[in-house]
């Protein structure tokens, strides 16, 4: 009899991309319940280090096959949703830098802020990718 379920196998790069993503998600999303703080410390730790674990197996797993790209839908939509949240949790964390005086964190998510706007900003928004002229730029610059 011949098996029906083996066009559904799902590749294992998409496994631990998912459990990368839905992981982390689940248990922050499992954290308000928890009102003890030491439980809540042991659920942080043993979270990081199953996090952790994933991503050194799936670097282990992966890194033969070189890059992986996941195909079959337009990205566009997904790139520019994904640059919103990340203006809105940069605008977020500008409004809390500010309100609580932490001129560091300032700092850092302005010029954090400023990176995302020039490589993704180019890629979104001109349709082309900046690494190469910067690396063409770093060619000119180093030695013969």
């Amino acid at each position: 009899m011949k098996n029906t379920h083996s066009s559904f196998r799902v590749d294992v790069s998409v496994q631990y991309l998912l459990f990368l993503i839905l992981f982390p998600l689940l248990v922050a999303l499992f954290m308000p319940v928890v009102r003890r703080d030491t439980e809540r410390g042991w659920i942080v730790k043993l979270s990081a280090l199953a996090t952790g674990i994933v991503t050194v197996l799936a670097l282990v797993t992966l890194y033969d096959k070189g890059a992986v790209y996941f195909g079959g839908f337009d990205v566009a939509p997904v790139n520019l949703l994904l640059f919103g949240l990340e203006m809105a949790m940069a605008a977020l964390l500008l409004w809390y830098a500010v309100k609580y005086r932490h001129y560091l964190a300032l700092a850092l998510v302005v010029v954090q802020t400023a990176l995302i706007i020039w490589f993704e900003g180019n890629v979104l928004f001109c349709g082309r990718c900046c690494i190469p002229a910067l690396l063409r730029f770093r060619s000119r610059l180093s030695w013969p």
